[in-house]
């Protein structure tokens, strides 16, 4: 006899399906829904096959030979596979609901985007569980969230292809595809690839940024505004991370931290100084003593938070922005040193026991190079 959790589940998702709620499906296809846990229960208690399976959601309402029940079965794979961290086990299942997703959704207009995101968002998220499995392997060969990539580009073509009139439209998922795909090309160090997504965005026949639902939109800005901050472009880079800070809500204080860890080199670099009040909120103590030591133009208290914390740096990727501002620490410096001499003529050699005093050991031509380095910025 059928579970009976299993059994309404299918119905449930058979009636939404013909009645075309999105939100409904998407529901019935997320792993939060209350019915999974006595599901997955049964299933792990009896062993049913995947053929077993299949057959009780077609012959829960949802029809033979209807690719919703395999789907569904799929999805409901995974989902054991992953509660038993079967990272990978869940991964090549939820593959396979993606896939049947896919020939649904080609022919489907915009009521199938809320499970397209459901069902695309989680194949990242055990993608990249799978890959971490699989380096705790020596014989593993970690490739699924290029698998991944694979198949958000697939997605990303359905979308953007779309020939449905705009109102009832599946390319209001593609800022949701890139944003999974911005995701992805940063954890594997792909950044380049990023630039063909944004010219999308921006090419013509492009829905309006404004009519997609905020939280893609502030996501896609913070990404935006990493790729412009790794090609130096300092000015797309603050008015993207800008947007999307201003925009989070108040109570996604993690994820705001994370964008002011990206937005305030930018603004540093550009001799904006942001509130000790703001540092200390977010918890930024190290961006705050990078801060001091710009301020202060303390070279050394630069050069050691620099060393401490490099290896974060780089992994964050604000490594360079954050090298760059040397320079303004080297100004300030000067700016106390001759504030301290009473003088605007600075001898070189005073500088160099300065910064030799503040463990930076250079010998004059170093110094000459410097200072003629800040000239030139000035002017």
């Amino acid at each position: 006899m059928a579970n009976a959790s299993l059994v309404g589940l299918s119905r449930s998702l058979g009636k939404n399906v013909r009645l075309e709620n999105g939100q409904l499906v998407a529901r019935s296809l997320s792993r939060s829904h209350q019915m999974y846990p006595p599901i997955l229960q049964y299933l792990s208690q009896t062993q049913l096959s995947a053929d077993r399976l299949l057959s009780i959601c077609e012959e829960s309402d949802i029809g033979p030979g209807n690719l919703w029940a395999e789907i569904l079965a799929h999805n409901l794979i995974s989902a054991l596979r992953e509660r038993d961290r079967d990272y990978v086990g869940a991964f090549n299942a939820h593959i396979e609901a993606v896939s049947a997703f896919l020939k649904v959704f080609e022919t489907a207009t915009q009521w199938t985007l809320p499970a397209f995101y459901v069902l695309i968002d989680h194949m990242r998220i055990l993608g990249q569980a799978a890959d971490e499995q699989m380096r705790a392997d020596p014989d593993g060969k970690p490739d699924k969230l290029e698998t991944a990539a694979r198949i958000l580009n697939r997605c990303f073509g359905i979308t953007i292809n779309d020939r449905n009139p705009l109102s009832n439209s599946k390319k209001w998922g593609t800022l949701s595809v890139i944003n999974n795909l911005f995701r992805i090309h940063f954890k594997l160090n792909n950044v380049r690839l990023c630039k063909n997504l944004i010219r999308s965005v921006d090419g013509h026949g492009f829905p309006p940024l404004e009519k997609f639902p905020i939280s893609h939109l502030v996501t896609y800005k913070f990404f935006l505004g990493r790729v412009c901050l790794f090609e130096g472009n300092l000015t797309k880079a603050e008015d993207a991370l800008t947007f999307a800070f201003e925009r989070l809500p108040r109570n996604h204080v993690n994820s705001k931290r994370l964008c002011l860890m990206y937005l305030l080199p930018v603004k540093l670099f550009r001799g904006k100084y942001p509130p000790k009040g703001l540092l200390k909120k977010y918890q930024l103590d190290t961006l705050a003593t990078i801060v001091e030591a710009v301020a202060l133009g303390n070279l050394k208290l630069f050069n050691r938070t620099m060393e401490d914390n490099e290896e974060e740096f780089i992994r964050r990727g604000i490594l360079l922005i954050l090298e760059k501002l040397k320079d303004l620490v080297y100004r300030n410096l000067l700016f106390t040193i001759s504030t301290a001499l009473n003088t605007t003529k600075i001898p070189l050699t005073s500088l160099q026991k300065v910064c030799v005093w503040l463990g930076a050991d250079m010998d004059l031509d170093e110094v000459e190079c410097i200072v003629a380095n800040l000239l030139l910025r000035a002017t």
